[in-house]
């Protein structure tokens, strides 16, 4: 899943996407952790300041994330 997310990402965009471990990937370890056979991808748009009163979502990166999504979706 990650292998073809990626390769997605760079044909969608024309660059390699940052794949790293962070906060947000929390759930998807849960997940890991309960069912360790399944393929598990966590991304979305942009969120600065997340759980907080000065959490934001940069309005900009919506599109392409659901460009993404449908198109990653599309192809499975």
């Amino acid at each position: 899943l990650l292998k073809q997310a990626i390769d997605l990402y760079a044909e969608l965009f024309g660059e390699e996407p940052e794949v790293k471990a962070i906060h947000a990937g929390l759930e998807c370890g849960i997940l890991k952790g309960k069912k360790p056979e399944l393929d598990i991808l966590s991304f979305g748009p942009t969120i600065r300041g997340a759980h907080s009163p000065t959490e934001r979502l940069h309005i900009e990166t919506v599109t392409p994330f659901w460009r993404f999504l449908r198109e990653l979706l599309a192809r499975m």
